[in-house]
């Protein structure tokens, strides 16, 4: 009898291990602490093969400086804001933000991160995808969130979800980021991996989940900080004692430990 036991098949992984951030400023934009949390997270638990951070202009500050030194992997790429799409005027950076990530990744392919989002493991069962988009909520209408991104290069489905920004209009806020490819994954579910509850929950409605209470995050690849909505500066003094899941993480992330010190 033999005992041999072949190990099983890796997964094929089609999407590559490269993590991209898109970051449009007026060149005096410091980058706050979670924005250093959210790139030591990617650095530290996706373990990528580099960290591009698409730029056209560097954040100013400590902890930019201080993610320059410490993250090894971390590589500037210099990148001006689209100003038009399909001849459609775009105005707000968060909309050129939101066109910039698709075509970065309909280009390279790989992972890309919002600043304010902390990645808490691998994302290897992800990366045998197309593309897998994080479900914010469900409803009419619901929302798939753009701030984690997995796709391959020249995705399909990233190619059918820019093409509906031939209508996109300058008055709108999240409709193309979010309700578009929400509505999308039911037109194409073979085209999209969608995540239920580890990426994109809590959700922007569940704040206190985040910055009050505490959340079993043990499932999620990452947590989508919303930060925008909370806009509180917090220090790693204060970090270390939160009782929160903020606190969780943050420490997670900085010492390995998400135990309060």
């Amino acid at each position: 009898t033999s005992f041999f036991r072949p190990s099983p098949p890796r997964p094929a992984y089609i999407v590559p291990n490269i993590v991209h951030y898109v970051w449009f400023s007026d060149g005096y934009t410091p980058l706050r602490l979670h924005h250093f949390l959210s790139l030591k997270s990617a650095y530290v638990h996706i373990r990528p093969d580099v960290i591009l951070f698409h730029c056209d202009h560097e954040p100013t500050g400590y902890w930019w400086k201080f993610a320059r030194k410490t993250i090894k992997k971390l590589r500037i790429v210099k990148l001006r804001p689209p100003s038009t799409i399909f001849g459609n005027a775009i105005v707000r950076p968060e909309h050129m933000s939101d066109v910039a990530r698709i075509e970065i990744l309909m280009d390279q392919g790989g992972i890309y991160l919002d600043t304010d989002v902390i990645a808490l493991k691998s994302f290897d069962p992800l990366r045998v995808y197309n593309t897998t988009l994080g479900l914010e909520y469900d409803g009419q209408p619901g929302r798939l969130n753009n701030g984690v991104i997995v796709a391959t290069k020249n995705a399909e489905f990233l190619r059918v979800w820019y093409d509906t920004y031939r209508n996109f209009t300058k008055r709108e806020w999240d409709y193309h980021d979010s309700i578009v490819p929400y509505n999308l994954q039911f037109s194409h579910p073979q085209l999209v991996h969608v995540e239920r509850g580890t990426i994109n929950y809590p959700g922007g409605k569940e704040l206190d989940l985040i910055y009050k209470g505490r959340y079993d995050w043990s499932r999620n690849y990452a947590i989508h900080l919303w930060y925008r909505l909370h806009e509180f500066e917090h220090s790693i003094t204060s970090i270390k004692t939160m009782d929160t899941t903020f606190g969780e993480v943050a420490r997670f992330v900085l010492f390995g430990n998400a135990t309060k010190a």
